[in-house]
């Protein structure tokens, strides 16, 4: 998952069925949340974008590389709050 050379699409097709599977409960919360009102914007370009902002957010944290006077418990809750007043 963290390697920049991946096999290509189909080598691993198990693989891929959970990893739609995996992103499809992201997609449902999103989903959620833009019907309650707590998100705006696309669903599909928001759940990519939370998943990203997270990813990276969390790989720089578990790295050690959040080190330019910024936490993680700073950044999560602007991350969180930029995708619900995104439109």
């Amino acid at each position: 998952m963290f390697e920049l050379h991946q096999a290509p699409a189909g080598t691993y097709p198990e693989l891929e069925k959970e990893q739609a599977r995996a992103f499809s409960y992201l997609y449902s919360a999103v989903e959620g949340a833009i019907a309650a009102g707590l998100m705006g914007g696309e669903a599909l370009h928001q759940a990519h974008f939370l998943w990203a902002q997270v990813h990276g957010l969390i790989s720089l944290h578990l790295a050690g590389k959040l080190a330019m006077g910024c936490s993680l418990e700073d950044l999560l809750p602007e991350v969180l709050e930029n995708l619900r007043t995104v439109e």
